[in-house]
């Protein structure tokens, strides 16, 4: 015989004694009156005190009995099962429970997590103290949290499972019972699991044959999710983390829907600083992944972010992500010219002028300072140039006008390694096999330059740019037709890469899907890499509707590739650097919900005046973050950042029966969505037939024999 709540048994038990001790003190409570026929009257009871203290002692025991009886009635009472499983002492408890983040999602504002926690305490209540247990936490790799502990009370393991909370991870189920059998391969066990029932989360559990062959009992506590519509936000990327006040930048938000049924219209929406800023609506087929284009005018320097929100779905965790924008007042570029080219198209500087000019927007007053847009170049002799002059470039751009040497790539090393940006436009005027040896030596140079392809002007060979694929998002705004085709683009001269570097990103392909713009990191800054000039000597560039915004994005990227990013991925350390941190007296990190804690600086190795601040990677999970500066002057700045991961557990697609029945067969798992239902298995799989209702019998029968007995004194 067990008991399904042990411990409300012997705590309550010696509450049976409580009529026997009322009967004591009720007896010696008793009032002696003497009076004239008192001698006679014990004459005549003494004949019948034997018989009256044995009727007393029947109806104490019943009354004590009816007591006894309730109690074990609450105990609940139950007839040994198959191994024993929640009996104190009969044998190890192992509870699996799911800690990914689908354990969210939810009806009703109830999620399965909730659920799962419920119906864990209500199994500790059923388990005797000092039993063996332990708990399994499922993420991307199992997490032990107890390993052949010994049950004490609920409260003690509920404290234990309260520390805990869903991660931004998917759970493998064949990970954690490889894991059990590989910690504990002998001995009696039992398995209760609580997770939900997802295809990624069961993959591959048709071969965890081990529970069956072991007649390891598993029972699996799935709370029930009628409704499994899902759409996720998979990123949210502005084209560059860097942006340009008062001119418009692209933010593509990717949309992925998880569930079995296409949608219609969904409303997206894009708040800037957490305010509203415009709604689109999406409609995306079953499966399928959808990324939608804002245009985002920031109209004051300063750190800024995005986030973008879905509608409330069955998994509201994956309906929000944010990302982190440094916008800046203007960008200026450097473009490196000898004097001594002075035909025409022999630098970009020409084609710059005539492009501006064409368009009306180059507004400049001296001539050796251009203005496009958002970008501001300079037309810079780099004989004369000083190096503490480069610094003040956001991007130093050089083609065939300037003649390399060793004493000029040692200064753009510098530059470059301090955090500067490098941009290279091979035409046919350059000297390959100076820049193969030079940059490339000072690993200024993101892929090898090869054959140079030159047909004539207006020929019938050329090549153009792919209008798709776009890897980075830095151009991918060129795969909407209405900033104009690239794709008609044509070159026709252009240099052969070779297989760009292990860092190296494309931004862009020819039609032929060889590399068109190749970048690479280089120290804290990095270089760009075009295979053909931007001179229009032997291009169309100079008559296409999309060269001024190819110009814009190819630059604005190049500047904000050189700063560290305000966008990271998940686990990867937030990163600033600071030119003076004597200004600061204090500074924190903190996400949303979080403690702002201290960061930690790291001293820059390429500039003495310069200081990294860096967070590591303890990232609580994706969402905003911020770096808070106080400065000594008592005035604060906010550095935002946004933190992504990749929605590894959005999809809430169950297993079919079909797998179910393969599972079940292969693992032994039996299962149960509710908490009612998982007490039924466990009291046939572990308990056997419950007795309360015949104990509640027997008490009647007792009560009923007291109020016989009683009558017996009337």
């Amino acid at each position: 015989m067990q008991f399904i709540n042990p411990v409300l048994l012997w705590w309550a038990l010696p509450f049976g004694a409580v009529p026997i001790i009322i009967y004591y003190l009720m007896r010696y409570r008793s009032l002696k009156v003497t009076w004239g026929a008192n001698y006679v009257l014990e004459r005549a009871l003494e004949r019948l005190r034997r018989k009256l203290y044995l009727d007393q002692i029947i109806l104490l025991a019943l009354r004590a009995l009816a007591c006894i009886a309730l109690i074990v009635a609450f105990a609940r009472p139950a007839l040994q099962g198959r191994g024993g499983t929640m009996a104190a002492g009969a044998g190890h408890n192992i509870v699996i429970l799911d800690g990914s983040y689908s354990m969210l999602a939810g009806e009703n504002n109830r999620q399965r997590w909730d659920a799962a926690l419920e119906s864990l305490e209500n199994t500790f209540n059923a388990w005797g103290r000092g039993q063996r247990w332990s708990l399994l936490l499922l993420a991307e790799e199992p997490q032990w949290i107890v390993e052949a502990g010994t049950f004490t009370t609920t409260g003690a393991a509920m404290e234990v499972v309260s520390k805990l909370a869903v991660m931004e991870t998917s759970a493998s189920l064949l990970a954690a019972f490889e894991a059990v059998n590989g910690r504990y391969p002998t001995g009696e066990l039992a398995v209760y699991l609580f997770a939900d029932d997802t295809v990624q989360s069961w993959q591959g559990m048709e071969a965890a044959t081990w529970p069956t062959q072991r007649n390891v009992p598993v029972y699996w506590f799935n709370p029930p999710l009628t409704d499994r519509h899902n759409l996720a936000l998979t990123a949210v990327q502005p084209a560059s983390d860097r942006a340009v006040a008062g001119h418009p930048h692209p933010i593509f938000v990717s949309v992925q829907n998880f569930s079995p049924q296409p949608v219609e219209d969904v409303p997206l929406e894009l708040l800037v600083d957490g305010t509203y800023f415009s709604r689109q609506t999406v409609s995306i087929l079953s499966g399928q992944q959808r990324r939608v284009q804002f245009d985002v005018l920031f109209s004051n320097p300063g750190s800024h972010h995005v986030t973008a929100r879905l509608a409330k779905d069955a998994l509201e965790f994956d309906n929000t992500l944010s990302a982190g924008v440094d916008v800046v007042a203007e960008l200026n570029v450097f473009v490196l010219r000898d004097r001594g080219a002075k035909g025409a198209f022999d630098s970009a500087w020409t084609f710059l002028e005539i492009v501006a000019r064409a368009r009306n927007i180059s507004g400049r007053r001296d001539p050796r300072v251009l203005n496009m847009g958002p970008l501001t170049f300079h037309d810079v002799d780099p004989q004369s140039l000083e190096e503490s002059k480069l610094q003040a470039a956001d991007v130093v751009f050089i083609d065939g006008g300037v003649k390399l040497n060793a004493s000029l790539v040692s200064a753009i090393r510098r530059y470059v390694n301090s955090g500067g940006a490098l941009v290279l436009a091979a035409d046919e005027r350059i000297d390959a096999d100076a820049w193969n040896s030079l940059l490339g030596n000072a690993g200024l140079l993101p892929a090898k330059l090869r054959n140079l392809q030159t047909h004539p002007l207006g020929g019938e060979k050329w090549q153009t740019l792919l209008a798709a694929e776009f890897v980075s998002p830095a151009l991918r705004m060129f795969e909407n037709v209405d900033y104009g085709n690239i794709g008609n683009a044509k070159f026709f001269t252009w240099h052969q890469l070779a297989q760009p570097a292990e860092n190296a990103v494309v931004l862009a392909q020819f039609a032929d899907f060889t590399p068109f713009a190749v970048r690479s990191r280089a120290g804290l800054g990095n270089v760009t890499l075009l295979a053909a000039g931007l001179n229009s000597r032997n291009n169309n560039l100079m008559v296409r509707e999309f060269t001024v915004p190819l110009i814009v994005r190819l630059f604005t990227d190049a500047a904000t590739s050189a700063a560290f990013p305000r966008t990271v991925r998940l686990n990867q350390s937030v990163r600033l650097r600071l030119d003076d941190t004597e200004t600061y007296r204090a500074i924190t990190f903190a996400g949303e919900g979080l403690f702002p804690t201290p960061p930690t600086p790291v001293a820059a190795t390429t500039r003495a005046d310069a200081t990294i601040v860096e967070v590591p990677a303890e990232l609580a999970g994706t969402g905003l973050y911020h770096l808070t500066f106080f400065r000594r002057d008592d005035e604060r700045t906010r550095v935002w950042f946004g933190v992504q991961g990749p929605r590894s557990d959005s999809d809430l697609t169950p297993i079919d029966a079909g797998r179910r029945q393969l599972i079940a067969e292969s693992t032994g798992v039996v299962e149960a969505g509710t908490w009612e239902q998982f007490l039924e298995l466990l009291t046939a799989e572990g308990f056997g037939a419950e007795w309360q209702h015949w104990v509640y019998v027997a008490m009647i029968c007792f009560l009923i024999g007291e109020l016989i007995m009683e009558r017996r004194f009337v």
